[in-house]
């Protein structure tokens, strides 16, 4: 069975530049007009309300945005070494917030990431197989899903390659979750051959 996640084998940043990133992210949050949703199409923000209204669920909400240039090139410059070419790719970061779950659902605009937790949220994802592989929407309901048939609790201070199509969800989010993504435009399958030719990925990974 190949999983929707994986552990791989790169550095983790020091400890000084991951408390920039947390710091960075909360005062983001803070200083904006927070609408942490706003990645969402009207159909999705419905089915989305919709979702919580039926599992009766407090909702984890969610915001991607981008890092200034200086902390971007801190990060890179701590991953010069590394064996995927982080100079590449632009690196985002990810703010989601405690509750319940976050519903089920695939990314938009996003076929694969590396993630990387910088906060221990303690929080599970869940990965399910929807009946109809072909179906657009981003948005599920949990009665049409087989599963979960993947659970991953993302240690921090780890990287992750994690297929963003696998219908998934967040869980039990004790406290909001702050995470580096790289966003690549590559099939899961494709890209973690790649990394296992560089012999990047942890494959006694169970999870």
């Amino acid at each position: 069975m190949m999983f929707s996640a994986y552990p791989l084998f790169i550095p983790s940043l020091t400890n000084q530049l991951c408390e920039q990133l947390i710091d960075f992210a909360k005062s983001f949050v803070l200083a904006q007009a927070y609408d942490p949703n706003q990645e969402m199409s009207e159909a999705d923000w419905t089915a989305f309300h919709n979702f919580h209204r039926q599992t009766q669920t407090v909702p984890c909400t969610y915001k991607t945005f981008d890092l200034p240039d200086t902390l971007q090139e801190q990060i890179k410059l701590e991953l010069r070494d590394c064996v995927f070419p982080f100079q590449q790719f632009a690196i985002a970061m990810q703010y989601i917030t405690s509750g319940q779950r976050l519903c089920t659902h695939r990314d938009a605009g996003r076929t694969l990431n590396l993630i990387y937790n910088l906060t221990n949220d303690q929080s599970i994802t869940e990965f399910y197989q929807n009946h109809t592989p072909q179906d657009t929407r981003y948005v599920f309901d949990l009665d049409e899903l087989h599963g979960p048939i993947e659970t991953h609790c993302f240690l921090p201070h780890t990287w992750y390659v994690f297929n963003n199509q696998q219908v998934h969800s967040v869980i039990n989010a004790y406290q909001s979750r702050i995470a580096l993504t790289v966003n690549i435009d590559a099939t899961f399958k494709d890209f973690l051959k790649y990394f296992e030719n560089k012999n990047l990925v942890d494959f006694s990974y169970q999870c």
